[in-house]
């Protein structure tokens, strides 16, 4: 509270000068006007697509923690699709002047594309290069950017949002299934950006599209070279079972039925323990259950080939598929080991007639298991041509009714007009803030950097000064003790005063004790507050019935002569010419006295150069008990050195926070030390407790 006080004239001024301007930036603003454009896209999710076909789920494949209308909006509206806008309309461009300069553009059609660079064009003229529409004939120039920075410059006035479905479903005729709105708008100063938003609109459906045919068209690329692939296949095994069966049918039969069942049963355990010992690919057994699940591993199988050609290894779709192999693997086994004991049973009573059957046509049986692993091989890649088939005509339809992953709900046909300015309260209300700030920093750094004394124990510790006294502010002129004197109203006395108590005490100890009655009070400079402790203290020593005769030696300024209205009177600078000094001293109250500096003089130093001054302070040692000098400041004032070698004592006044050290230093080494009867620090907030404890009882009591 103290320093805004102090400081209340800083605080005031930054406080004026923030909140205008504040107000000249807000104006500046307010009439700079700012055209916005809105649309709003609702995203539709496709709810056909069928998670559980094996082959090319998604068009767009998603992440599961991340949701689909996300996934849309990266791939509808992204710095590839700004940048591919801008090529194709020609739009890496930016007005930077207009002539005549109220020049209003409406529409800039760019036809070719213009190296980087300043062009001056012509408005309302059609030219093969381009076409400025404008409200009067005139000329802009435009400069050409690379397409880097012009996206740069677009997505800045670009401003996306998405909402949820619950903030705009409720009160609106809107589809139930729209997971979500986009919002768009779109802020530029010039008005005829309103065209580049809106073909940038419908950019956005044609480029979604594009994207989706291109994304069909790979994909059906794709399993048109997988059929291809598995239809030679088919060629390659037909011909080899031919080839087989004519084998077979030109060789006779020397099979034993028994025998050829041992060794087909033999050659079935064989190769079913070799799969669960070593995990081979190639098993033969005769076993329906065991050669289904062969086919749907084989299947699956051949599913991640595709997937991981299309999703790659990391996908979901491919370890969705990874994972129905092993358990497919896993059941296989399990199957396989049931198998091998229902076989080794078999091969027992097999063998009972073992002997009965030896001849057995290895050759035969091998042809015989190549043919049925040919003939399973081929009825594998029959179902997979099938579901390549099948989903080839799925992407087709697919294709055929193909739409946009969004649909347009809302767009601006005029724009909405706002300021730059966006809230002139906040903006005040941040400026008041910003000022008080400013304000208080100024001060932390006027107090932290000041080198000046605010109080008793400063000066002892910075300038080793013992013998001084604090001279409290006296904001009440009735508390000022020269008025309590000139007034008589010396209860303030039996009330105890703290501003009268301290120069009482002042006085006792610097200028009773001391036994001088020639005193002079000086500072470093003007406005250190002498004057005031001259009244004061002429009044205190007045009040202790003294003779008491006050001097303005200050022949420039004449505070003293000034305050008592006697400026214009007979008075010090008068002593030369007069011969009779009583006719210079006034009589201002009982045993108060005043000598005026008197009139008017070119040469003030003259005045107490003459020997005539030391006979006048002769005069008026003998004829009082005390003579007050009301000095003029040390510093830049010549006469006052001179002055003091006539006294014998002085009161030196230091003005606290306005007096530097260096100044108070300059002007003590100026005065002889011995001379200095006291240090009075001027100013000082202070009370006394004792005095608040009194006026408060006293109060009481009332």
């Amino acid at each position: 509270m103290y320093y805004i006080k102090k400081y209340y004239k800083l605080f005031t001024l930054n406080f004026i000068l923030f909140i205008s301007i504040t107000l000249i930036i807000s104006f500046i603003q307010r009439s700079q006007k700012l055209y916005v454009w809105e649309a709003k896209l609702i995203v539709e999710k496709n709810n056909n697509r069928n998670q559980d076909e094996n082959l090319m789920n998604y068009i767009y494949p998603t992440r599961e923690d991340e949701p689909y209308y996300q996934k849309v909006i990266d791939y509808i509206i992204s710095n590839y699709t700004i940048k591919k806008f801008i090529s194709l309309y020609n739009y890496n461009f930016e007005i930077i002047q207009k002539e005549p300069k109220n020049l209003k553009i409406k529409k800039i059609e760019i036809y070719k594309p213009f190296e980087k660079g300043l062009y001056k064009f012509k408005t309302n003229e059609k030219n093969e290069s381009y076409y400025i529409i404008s409200n009067q004939e005139g000329y802009i120039k435009l400069k050409f950017l690379d397409y880097d920075n012009v996206v740069k410059k677009f997505i800045s006035k670009l401003n996306l949002r998405v909402t949820s479905s619950s903030e705009f479903l409720r009160g609106k005729n809107l589809p139930q299934f729209s997971p979500n709105m986009i919002y768009l708008s779109f802020s530029s100063k010039d008005e005829y950006e309103g065209e580049i938003f809106k073909n940038f609109i419908n950019f956005l459906f044609e480029d979604n599209l594009n994207q989706k045919r291109e994304t069909y068209s790979k994909l059906k690329t794709l399993i048109k070279n997988q059929i291809d692939y598995y239809n030679n296949e088919i060629e390659n095994i037909d011909e080899k079972i031919k080839n087989i069966k004519l084998e077979i049918v030109n060789k006779p039969s020397v099979l034993n039925d028994i025998v050829f069942q041992e060794y087909l049963t033999n050659f079935e355990i064989k190769n079913l323990f070799n799969y669960l010992n070593n995990n081979e690919k190639i098993i033969v057994s005769y076993d329906s259950l065991v050669n289904n699940y062969l086919l749907k591993i084989s299947i699956v199988e051949d599913s991640l080939k595709i997937l991981s050609l299309k999703y790659g290894k990391e996908s979901r779709e491919y370890n969705y598929y990874k994972m129905i192999l092993d358990s497919l693997k896993t059941n296989l086994k399990n199957v396989i080991q049931k198998r091998i004991i229902y076989l080794n049973e078999k091969l027992k009573l097999l063998k009972n007639q073992e002997s009965q059957f030896k001849e057995v046509s290895d050759k035969a049986i091998g042809l015989e298991n190549e043919l049925s692993k040919l003939n399973t091989q081929k009825q594998s890649i029959m179902e997979i041509l099938s579901l390549l088939n099948k989903k080839l005509k799925e992407i087709e339809m697919e294709e055929v009714s193909m739409k946009n992953d969004f649909k347009l709900f809302q767009i601006s046909e005029n724009p909405i007009i706002k300021s730059k300015l966006n809230s002139l309260s906040r903006n005040i209300l941040f400026s008041i803030l910003f000022s008080f700030v400013f304000s208080i920093i100024i001060i932390l750094l006027k107090e932290y950097l000041k080198q000046t004394i605010r109080n008793k124990e400063e000066l002892e510790i910075k300038l080793n000064i013992k013998n001084s006294f604090e001279i409290p502010i006296i904001n009440e002129d009735e508390d000022m003790p020269l008025n309590i004197y000139l007034s008589k109203n010396f209860q303030k006395i039996l009330n105890g005063s703290y501003a009268i108590e301290s120069f009482r005490i002042m006085v006792l100890k610097s200028i009773l004790n001391k036994n001088m009655n020639l005193i002079g009070i000086t500072s470093s400079i003007q406005g250190d507050g002498k004057t005031f402790i001259t009244l004061n203290t002429c009044a205190i020593l007045a009040m202790m019935k003294n003779n008491v005769l006050m001097i303005d030696t200050d022949l420039r300024k004449k505070s003293l002569s000034y305050y008592f209205s006697l400026n214009n009177e007979k008075g010090l600078s008068n002593i030369i010419e007069e011969l009779n000094y009583k006719n210079l001293i006034y009589e201002l109250n009982g045993n108060l006295f005043l000598v005026p500096a008197g009139n008017e003089i070119i040469d003030p130093l003259g005045v107490f150069l003459n020997a005539k001054f030391k006979n006048f302070i002769d005069y008026i040692s003998d004829h009082f008990e005390y003579v007050i000098f009301d000095l003029p400041p040390i510093l830049g004032i010549s006469e006052t050195s001179v002055i003091i070698d006539y006294l014998d004592s002085i009161l030196f006044v230091i003005r606290v926070e306005k007096t530097t050290i260096s100044q108070i230093l300059n002007a003590l080494g100026l005065i002889n030390n011995e001379k200095i009867s006291a240090h009075i620090i001027n100013g000082v907030e202070f009370k006394s407790d004792y005095y608040e404890y009194y006026f408060y009882k006293q109060k009481v009591l009332k």
